[in-house]
């Protein structure tokens, strides 16, 4: 969970305010570590969680949910994110969701399901993009 805080924090964000484009830089980070770390994705893509570590991946998604919400109001968009029900955590959940479906049917997470998981959460947050 630190590894990917420290992935998300670490990353160098576009210029200009080109949120989607972060999105996918995010997405693919990510991807790329579960794919480097076997172990790692197995025991995030594969489920049969005990209640303590659902309780872990809970709280990993709500990490990366604050990383990205301070990391779009840096850029200066969707400052309207609501907290209830925490939106930039559900749109990393709709991301691992998309991840873990490709991580199922491929034994890794490829290039495709990284595009998918990026259209999926930018349709998501886009819901509060400025006109």
């Amino acid at each position: 969970m630190a590894r990917i805080g420290a992935l998300i924090v670490g990353m160098r964000w576009p210029a200009g305010g080109d949120w989607k484009g972060a999105i996918g830089q995010v997405i693919r980070a990510v991807a790329a570590y579960y794919n480097a770390h076997p172990a790692a994705g197995a025991l995030l893509m594969r489920g049969n969680f005990t209640p303590i570590d659902r309780k872990a991946h809970e709280e990993k998604d709500a990490m990366i949910g604050n990383l990205l919400r301070e990391r779009l109001h840096t850029l200066g968009v969707l400052g309207d994110l609501p907290r209830q029900p925490d939106a930039a955590t559900l749109a990393v959940e709709i991301a691992f969701a998309c991840m873990k479906y490709g991580y199922m049917a491929e034994g890794h997470i490829s290039e495709a399901i990284c595009a998918e998981a990026e259209q999926a959460m930018v349709a998501y947050l886009s819901r509060w993009e400025a006109p």
